[in-house]
């Protein structure tokens, strides 16, 4: 049988189909069907330093991660040659996965239960077993996934042609989400913020770690701790994969075909086609409390200001400018009062950003986007 698997890679749509062989500790990726506008290239990943799961909806394919690459094989064809190399790293990854994978099997009850419950109409149950469903399917899915889901959603939106990419507007923000990320380094996420000229008062984040920022809200935001704790709530929402739950919710019934089916292919299929709307996409109430909360700490254990979005929540008034962002995140006193009751902590570091060389940058495509940009309804 052909060794053949799919390479995800940083920045791209999409999977490469390669062909791949062991050459001692070294994995050797052969494209198949590299695009025309891409000259022909070989792809390498290194066994011993690469980062080794099991995936798929019946753990039947293993990945590697490393750097910018993440390859997916058969773990039936994979895990035999790399169970050969006998390198002690490779194998205790692979005893590590199994013990998860049985965990894991452990479970896969609750997904014909939920199925089952849902088939026959059972109201109350299929309510509660629904939601037991969609931590078991989130909980199975790959996160590169939720990479290609966002990657791909963003592509198909209008925002993409606003994009800035002036480099002294973009490059300073990346450079705050890489610092405020950097605790999620290594699972598999990959963030890269976008600036879209728009009056818009407005952030969000896609599965993955794609996300947006509207001019409208740095021109309404008062300093650098303000903007940080935006996109600490957003970074959040990708790390609790809140839009692939989201995802998972609106296709219920045909996910859990999918899922019990073993039909992986068809799933992520599905998943990108209802993956366009995402960004308009209204969170729970709970969910946003979730991203209030882990964006507030996750600042707090860095050492930075953690009271931002309480200040950018405070100033909500109707009828200004800021009200528009919670047109997807909707405001309520609980959660100022929640974030409040959390404390702020110690700031020891200043956030990596200088506001004022950003918004001088920034200035004059904020008006721009005022005369000429409607924006999102």
């Amino acid at each position: 049988m052909e060794s053949v698997g799919r390479l995800f890679r940083k920045g791209y749509p999409g999977a490469l189909t390669c062909r791949w062989s062991l050459h001692g500790t070294e994995l050797l990726l052969i494209p198949l069907d590299l695009p025309e506008a891409e000259a022909q290239h070989t792809y390498s990943l290194d066994v011993q330093g690469a980062e080794l799961k099991r995936g798929g909806a019946e753990d039947d394919q293993l990945s590697l991660s490393q750097g910018e690459l993440t390859f997916y094989a058969p773990r039936r064809l994979l895990e035999p040659q790399l169970r050969a190399l006998r390198l002690h790293s490779t194998s205790a990854a692979l005893q590590r996965e199994e013990r998860r994978a049985t965990s894991r099997g452990r479970s896969w009850w609750l997904l014909a239960a939920a199925l089952l419950v849902l088939m026959t109409g059972l109201a109350g149950g299929a309510w509660l077993l629904s939601g037991l469903l969609i931590d078991r399917a989130v909980g199975a899915t790959p996160v590169a996934w939720d990479v290609q889901i966002g990657q791909a959603a963003y592509t198909a939106q209008d925002d993409a042609a606003r994009e800035i990419k002036d480099a002294r507007v973009q490059a300073p923000l990346q450079t705050l989400v890489d610092q405020i990320s950097q605790p999620f380094a290594g699972r598999g996420f990959q963030f890269k913020v976008h600036v879209i000229r728009s009056p818009q008062v407005n952030a969000f984040a896609l599965p993955g770690g794609t996300m947006a920022i509207y001019t409208g809200l740095l021109q309404q935001a008062d300093g650098a701790d303000e903007v940080a704790g935006v996109l600490a709530h957003e970074i959040q929402h990708v790390v609790l994969r809140h839009g692939l739950r989201s995802l998972y919710g609106r296709l219920r019934w045909q996910a859990a075909v999918f899922l019990l089916a073993g039909n992986s292919d068809s799933l992520l299929h599905a998943l990108l086609s209802s993956g366009a709307s995402l960004s308009t996409l209204s969170y729970s109430r709970e969910m946003e409390s979730q991203a209030d909360l882990g964006g507030a700490e996750l600042l707090r254990s860095q050492g930075f200001k953690s009271g931002g979005l309480v200040k950018f929540l405070s100033r909500r008034r109707d009828g200004d400018g800021v009200s528009r962002y919670f047109s997807s995140h909707p405001p309520s006193a609980e959660r100022s009062a929640a974030l409040r009751s959390a404390g702020e902590g110690t700031a020891t570091r200043p956030f990596p950003l200088d506001w004022t060389a950003l918004r001088e940058a920034l200035g004059p495509t904020v008006q721009d986007a005022h005369r000429g940009s409607a924006g999102r309804p």
